[in-house]
């Protein structure tokens, strides 16, 4: 498998409904964007910014892989991928945070794998993709950020006890994946890597990338987890879309 194109990462991540502009900030750079050329150089500083962030969290063993700043109608998502470069995402405060995680990953072990290529040209024009102008009521947090619109309700007041729902039908789906590849065994990396996130993490469908990591982390030999992540990734991204259809 060819390296990854840098321009065609971006492609895919302002494909997602909700995010408007994505860059690459690398080697102290912005490598490829399509945010307005105009404000390519605040965004140069703000990527210079957001990586000393990243690089002292880790200079006091913290692994902190994502950054949200919180903008007047929107928000700016920071990845750092590999310790390689940054992924920066314009979105809506809406943005469904898990399907988002899950594409990055999926991008990370790619990337770790191939090795990723430059842009064909100079950092990508602006296509002028319209951010959203609603307004939204409140403060941001990332935990409040609604997934669901249920049943006609608001984005803003999702239904708690069929989002619980959700969220059991995913991570069942993702032990069952775990016992057809592992049988018995598969029991117990579940049990194992749902105490950890449990721990570490809100239980809720926006972090369950953060479960298929951690069950991943448990997995024994380098295939077994790249074919297990590989599986876990296109079953929550399949099931979100589902879900979110129904």
């Amino acid at each position: 498998m060819s390296k990854l194109d840098m321009d065609n990462i971006l492609s895919e991540l302002v494909s997602f409904d909700g995010i408007s502009h994505s860059c690459i900030y690398q080697n102290e750079q912005i490598t490829a964007s399509t945010f307005p050329s105009i404000i390519q150089d605040k965004l140069s500083g703000m990527g210079a910014f957001i990586d000393k962030i990243f690089t002292s969290a880790h200079a006091i063993d913290r692994n902190h892989d994502e950054i949200h700043i919180e903008l007047e109608e929107n928000t700016l998502i920071a990845y750092r991928v590999n310790d390689d470069f940054l992924l920066i995402l314009m979105a809506t405060k809406s943005i469904n945070l898990s399907l988002v995680y899950m594409t990055i990953k999926s991008i990370e072990k790619s990337v770790k794998l191939h090795g990723i290529t430059p842009p064909k040209t100079k950092p990508a024009q602006p296509s002028f993709l319209k951010v959203s102008e609603k307004k939204e009521v409140g403060d941001y947090r990332k935990e409040d950020i609604p997934i669901w619109s249920v049943n006609g309700e608001s984005n803003g007041a999702p239904s708690e006890l069929v989002s619980q729902q959700k969220l059991e039908r995913s991570s069942n789906g993702l032990k069952k994946l775990l016992l057809e590849n592992f049988g018995p065994v598969g029991d117990i990396i579940f049990d194992e890597a749902l105490k950890q996130w449990e721990a570490s993490h809100r239980p809720e469908l926006e972090n369950i990338g953060k479960l298929v990591d951690l069950i991943t982390l448990e997995i024994d030999g380098k295939n077994e987890k790249r074919a297990f992540f590989n599986k876990a990734t296109r079953y929550i991204r399949r099931s979100i879309s589902e879900m979110e259809n129904e």
